[in-house]
C-alpha cells in the first residue's frame, strides 16, 4: 500500500505544467531522461540531467515559469528518491507557490506538489502537516477533475495510506473502498 504514495502521473504533471511552445527540445530532453534515468533507479547521472534542466529552465524562461516549477519539481521528486528530504522540501514549496501564481490555487498541478511535499513529511513523521497537504489536493482534484477521476484515486489512496500509517483504520476504510470504487469505474 505504502507504493500507491508515489504513484503520481509525473509525465503528465510534465506535459501540463507548462505550454509545450515555452520549452525548448533540449528543456523537453533534459526533463525526459531525468525521469526516465529516476525510473531506472540511476540517481546520479538522473541528478546530472534535473540540474540542467533546472538551468534550461531558468535561462530560458525565468525562475517564475511553470517550465522552471517543473524542474525543480523533477529536482524534488529525485531527492525524494534518494531520502534526501530536507533538500526537496524547499523546491516543492517553491514549485507549489509558482504554480498557485501561474495556474491558480486550484489546479491539479498545485495537488501534485502537495503530495509529493506531503509524502516528504509523512517520511519524516510530520503526520499533521502531511495530513493537511493531502486533504487539499483531494479537495483541489475533486474540484477540478470531478469525483471519478484515476487521479482523485491516487489523492484518497494517499490520506488513507496515511491514515494506516497511524493506525487510524476506521478513517482508511472508507476512502480505501471509495479509491477502489474509483478504479472500478475506470
Amino acid at each position: 500500500m505504502r507504493r500507491f504514495l508515489f504513484v503520481l502521473p509525473l509525465l503528465a504533471a510534465i506535459c501540463a505544467a507548462a505550454p509545450a511552445f515555452a520549452q525548448s527540445d533540449a528543456l523537453k530532453q533534459a526533463w525526459l531522461q531525468t525521469t526516465t534515468l529516476i525510473d531506472a533507479g540511476k540517481y546520479t547521472k538522473a541528478e546530472i540531467w534535473a540540474k540542467k534542466a533546472v538551468d534550461l529552465a531558468q535561462s530560458e524562461s525565468g525562475v517564475d515559469s511553470t517550465a522552471y516549477a517543473t524542474s525543480i519539481y523533477n529536482q524534488a521528486w529525485l531527492y525524494r528518491y534518494q531520502g534526501r528530504y530536507a533538500e526537496a522540501e524547499p523546491l516543492l514549496k517553491r514549485s507549489w507557490d509558482i504554480r498557485q501564481q501561474a495556474l491558480g490555487p486550484d489546479n491539479p498541478s498545485v495537488a501534485e506538489c502537495l503530495n509529493i511535499l506531503a509524502v516528504i513529511y509523512i517520511f519524516q513523521g510530520r503526520y499533521g502537516d502531511a495530513e493537511l497537504l493531502e486533504q487539499r489536493a483531494l479537495t483541489i482534484r475533486e474540484k477540478a477533475l470531478g469525483p471519478d477521476d484515476p487521479d482523485i484515486a491516487i489523492s484518497v489512496i494517499n490520506l488513507a495510506a496515511l491514515y494506516r500509517d497511524q493506525g487510524r483504520y476506521a478513517d482508511a476504510e472508507p476512502l480505501l473502498k471509495r479509491a477502489l470504487a474509483i478504479n472500478e469505474k475506470v
